[in-house]
Order: structure tokens, then sequence, then C-alpha cells
């Protein structure tokens, strides 16, 4: 980001939450401005190329290796290896804070898996199995690349499906350049047709129980996830961290599905987007 954008992001930054004090659904604190404001100054790693392999391209982030699809831009993957590995203390889209802590989770999963960052982490700190759901089915063969002695150990179970409400098939926007942007079309809006399932279901079918902890980012369908959630989180009641800032209303909408599925829940918002007026929480937690 050049000196000009970030200049003009900080100021966007202190009106929205200037703003935020006197209207809007959000209060954030001076804590979860300054914390955003910090993500402005990250030093990202480059993206090291070591093999092909196929239509597969081996690639390594900071000593971190996984697979891509060979064609499709990946300028995004150090951003999203930050996101995913850059401590809580200065990443506001940082899957753990508070109550919400990876160590000794008997069962972990990666709704919107993506090119798998979240996954390892998980395995790393010794979550008993990985269920990843990814829907795009570009990111089938490199997910198994990548994950091939977990699969084999049967530590990483890979699920191709769309998650929702109910099982069945949702149209999907497949965004060939930025396929962090992909995501289930209302209606019939989507250039191809996906499976789906519910985390009900999957709950069910892998056998998880207690002790779970599942994140989510799926590019706005996060409500309808959790509306297929509602007996896995009144019965077994995993942790949860959801990226909510796709929609301004989606971080109290996920809160109320989550406190009327279950109301022991503690549910807490963290960071501030920047990159929409009014601003909105990053980042949902509740366990």
């Amino acid at each position: 980001m050049t000196r000009v954008r970030r200049t003009r992001v900080v100021v966007q930054y202190l009106l929205g939450y200037l703003r935020s004090i006197f209207a809007g659904s959000y209060r954030f604190t001076p804590k979860d401005l300054l914390l955003s404001l910090r993500e402005l100054y990250w030093r990202v790693p480059g993206i090291e190329l070591l093999a092909e392999k196929g239509g597969l391209l081996e690639l390594c982030i900071d000593g971190v290796r996984f697979y891509w699809p060979k064609g499709t831009g990946r300028e995004e993957l150090a951003w999203l290896y930050g996101e995913i590995f850059y401590p809580s203390t200065v990443n506001p889209s940082s899957y753990q804070h508070g109550g919400c802590r990876l160590e000794g989770r008997k069962w972990v999963m990666d709704a919107g898996a993506g090119e798998g960052f979240f996954s390892l982490v998980a395995l790393a700190k010794g979550a008993g199995i990985v269920l990843a759901v990814e829907a795009l089915e570009q990111l089938k063969p490199p997910l198994e690349e990548t994950f091939r002695e977990e699969i084999r150990a049967q530590k990483l179970k890979l699920v191709s499906a769309a998650l929702g409400k109910e099982a069945g098939t949702v149209s999907f926007c497949v965004n060939q350049e930025h396929f962090c942007a992909s995501a289930v079309e209302a209606g019939s809006g989507g250039n191809k047709a996906v499976p789906s399932t519910t985390i009900d279901l999957l709950c069910q079918n892998f056998s998880l129980r207690e002790n779970g902890f599942i994140k989510m980012d799926i590019e706005g369908s996060e409500m309808d996830a959790l509306r297929g959630a509602r007996g896995t989180l009144r019965r077994q009641k995993p942790m949860l961290a959801i990226a909510v800032y796709h929609g301004y209303d989606n971080a109290l909408e996920c809160r109320k599905i989550i406190i009327e599925s279950n109301p022991s829940y503690r549910v807490e918002f963290r960071g501030m987007y920047y990159k929409s007026i009014p601003p909105r929480p990053y980042m949902l937690f509740a366990w």
C-alpha cells in the first residue's frame, strides 16, 4: 500500500470511528481502532515458487509450504498468510482471541478452508481432527496435495461443499482472479451449482461432539451456516471464530442466531473493518 493510500485509509478509519461514537449499530473502542490501524503497516512476506507439479504450484511463504492452482491469481496469498499467522496483538482478523483458543481442541472445522493456512495452524496446535470445508472445486486438488499425509493419517477430512441452513445445491459465483472472494449467490445468480451441507450434518456424520472449534470465513454466508448449526450450538457448544465484515449487519445477525441457539454463549466483536463505511466489526468470537 502506498503512503498516500495508507494516509487516506487512516483518515477514513478515524472518521468512521468518530461516526460510530454518535451513530450506527456498533461502538468501537480505541483498542479496536488501533488494532485495525496496525494492519495497515504489516510487512507481508514474499511468495516463493518451489516447484510445479502437474497443474499445481508448490509455494512457500515464510517457511510454510502449500499448493495452489497454476494459472490462478496468487497476489493475495501473502496477505492471507498474515491474517492467519500474525498474532492477535497486531491482527484484527486473527481467529484466536479471548476464550477462543485452538490448543487442545478435539476437532476443528475450517469453514472456507481456501489455501489451507488455518487448517495447518489447527493441526500444529494439536487438533484431534480437522474438517477442511471448501466449496471451490478448483481448490480440492491443491488441498489434497498440501495435506496428503494428514489425509492418509485421517487427521484431516476434506469436505467439498458449501455450508448453508440446509443440505442441497446452491448457486455459486466463482471469482477466477481472487478465489477468496468467491461466494454463494442469492437465487440463481451464480455461475456454478455446488453441493451444500450443514454444520449439524457434518458433526453428525463425523461424530464430532464436545470440545470443538469452528472457524468461518465464507463471504457473507455465515448467517445461513449458523442456522444450519443450531443443534451443534445447543448441544456441543463449540468455540466460534467468525469473519463478520462482509455485510454491515452480519455481526448482529450472527450474534442473534448464536444466542437464540444457546444463551450460555459469551459473544464478543473485535476489530474495525475499514473498507466500508459505516465501519463494522472484523470478527465475532463466541465461547
